[in-house]
């Protein structure tokens, strides 16, 4: 059998539903006879209470679905990493199981795959739903024409994808690059992927397509941990491993943490629309990570 151009991997858990929607979004992608071969779906379940197996056997006459469950709930972070080295396919596209592929995103990848076979990443932004709305986000405006680009490797594509990659799905990344066993030094982090899309922009090209191809969930979850701010910590970590070693390291952290408190006066003024307390506790936790308090912007 020839390995498969494209492994969408999707870690589950207690979801038959989301996941229903899922698997219907990418059976209904343009072209799926003509690539049907080409690619595979992965599937892990983390041990659901629920039979997913009955879920995916909807779909199998129609994808190609490969599926195992763990013998225990080994946690989120460690069903990726799991999910990841299961997929057989040259590039592997990572997907959450709440989130959709949008229409002909799977034809528009391909074309990229074929074209620049040695790609190392390849992303675009994300349509994003709530229960009242559906709008743009991780979206990145590189010129007036608005079209998609080629990043160059190295700093070019880093800084204009590791923020990106906050975000799982629509995440696509060449196999041969998924440095799995870095990105578990950053497991009790909420963001491996980012190290996994970072390690790969250091060396290799990446594609950002103009327009959305996945749409993702707005789940109601806090924004931040108060203690101790996790995600921005999680995020610095991550950059600092990175960018220690390169001749562009620096430049690229300090534009990186500049972008980072930027973007962080989004869920700050979601606090302060709370309460005064919320607020204020985000800030002090904020200014407890040294790369932010010594920053001019804070």
């Amino acid at each position: 059998m020839n390995q498969p151009l494209l492994s969408i991997v999707i870690p589950t858990y207690n979801r038959p539903e989301k996941l229903t929607e899922l698997l219907t979004s990418v059976r209904d992608q343009s072209g799926l006879r003509k690539n049907k071969s080409i690619f595979e779906i992965i599937i892990r379940d983390n041990n659901s209470d629920i039979n997913i197996e009955d879920t995916i056997s909807v779909f199998k006459n129609d994808l190609s679905i490969k599926f195992s469950k763990n013998k225990t709930n080994i946690g989120g972070i460690k069903n990726l990493f799991k999910v990841c080295i299961d997929a057989n396919g040259k590039f592997v596209f990572l997907m959450s199981d709440d989130d959709l592929l949008c229409k002909n995103t799977l034809s528009k990848i391909f074309n990229i795959l074929k074209k620049y076979p040695e790609i190392g990443v390849i992303s675009g932004p994300q349509k994003c739903q709530d229960d009242n709305a559906v709008k743009q986000c991780n979206k990145i405006v590189f010129n007036k024409n608005n079209k998609d680009i080629l990043l160059g490797k190295g700093y070019d594509a880093f800084i204009n994808l590791f923020l990106r990659a906050t975000s799982i799905s629509g995440l696509i990344i060449n196999k041969d690059l998924v440095d799995i066993n870095g990105a578990k030094k950053h497991k009790n982090s909420l963001y491996p992927q980012i190290y996994l899309v970072g390690k790969a922009t250091k060396t290799h090209q990446a594609y950002y397509f103009s327009d959305p191809i996945v749409k993702i969930r707005i789940n109601e979850k806090k924004y931040w941990e108060y203690e101790a701010d996790f995600n921005a910590e999680a995020i610095v970590n991550v950059l600092k491993s990175l960018t220690k070693d390169v001749s562009w390291g620096k430049k690229a952290y300090k534009k990186i943490i500049k972008q980072r408190i930027l973007y962080s006066y989004a869920p700050l003024k979601l606090q302060r629309l709370k309460t005064t307390s919320d607020f204020i506790n985000t800030i002090k936790a904020l200014s407890k990570i040294e790369d932010y308090r010594h920053s001019i912007i804070f």
